[in-house]
C-alpha cells in the first residue's frame, strides 16, 4: 500500500539559528583538516629520516656538505631539514590539540544556544506531528480492539481458524487494557499537552 510522502517544511540548521555555532564549528573543522595534512606530513618525514639514518643519517649530510663546497655542487641536506620541519610540525600539532579542546566547551554552548532557536522555529510542525501521530494510535486502538473481538469470537466458537493467517498484532499489548503501549502514549501525550484527555478512549484513560 503505497504512501503519500509530506511535503518536507524548510527547516533551519543550527548554522543558520546560531552564527556563534557556525563560525566555532568552522575554526574547528579548519583545524581537523590542518591537523589531518600535519599528521600525513609528519608520516612521510619520520619515513624520510629513517631511511637517512639507515643510510648513514647525519654523517651522509656533512660529507655530501663537504663535499659540495670542494666541487661547487648545492648541498643537499635533506635529514637535517626533516628533523626541522619535524619539529616544526609538533609544536603546531600540539597548539591544534589545545585549541580543539579550548573550542569544545564553547562549541557545546553554542549549539544549546542553537538549538533552542531551531525548536522555537519547529515548535508547531513538531505538535502537529505529535497530534497526527495520536489519532492514528486512536484508529488503530479501535482497529486493533474490532481485530481482537473478531479472534475471541472465533476462538470462542472453537474456530480452527489458522488458515486465514492471524495478525493479532500482540506488541501492542492487549487492547482491553488501558496499559497497552497505545494507552500508555497518549496518556504521554495528554501530560505533555499535545491533545487533551477527551482525545483519549475512555477505556484507555
Amino acid at each position: 500500500m503505497a504512501m503519500k510522502t509530506p511535503t518536507k517544511p524548510r527547516r533551519p540548521t543550527l548554522a543558520e539559528a546560531g552564527p556563534e555555532y557556525a563560525r566555532l564549528t568552522e575554526k574547528a573543522e579548519a583545524l581537523r583538516s590542518e591537523e589531518a595534512a600535519l599528521k600525513s606530513e609528519r608520516s612521510k618525514l619520520l619515513a624520510e629520516v629513517a631511511a637517512a639514518t639507515h643510510d648513514g643519517g647525519d654523517r651522509a649530510a656533512r660529507v655530501q656538505a663537504e663535499l659540495g663546497s670542494v666541487t661547487g655542487d648545492a648541498p643537499e641536506i635533506k635529514p637535517v631539514g626533516s628533523r626541522t620541519r619535524l619539529e616544526s610540525i609538533n609544536t603546531r600539532l600540539g597548539d591544534i590539540a589545545a585549541l580543539l579542546d579550548a573550542l569544545r566547551l564553547p562549541i557545546v554552548n553554542a549549539r544549546m544556544k542553537a538549538s533552542a532557536e531551531v525548536c522555537k522555529a519547529v515548535k508547531d510542525e513538531h505538535t502537529s506531528l505529535v497530534r497526527e501521530m495520536a489519532k492514528a494510535f486512536v484508529a488503530l486502538h479501535a482497529a486493533h480492539a474490532a481485530y481482537g473481538a473478531f479472534a475471541d469470537d472465533l476462538n470462542r466458537e472453537g474456530v480452527a481458524w489458522s488458515q486465514l493467517g492471524p495478525m493479532q498484532p500482540h506488541w501492542l499489548g492487549d487492547p482491553r487494557s488501558n496499559q497497552c503501549r497505545v494507552a500508555l502514549f497518549l496518556r504521554e501525550a495528554v501530560r505533555a499537552g499535545f491533545i487533551g484527555a477527551s482525545d483519549v478512549p475512555s477505556e484507555l484513560r
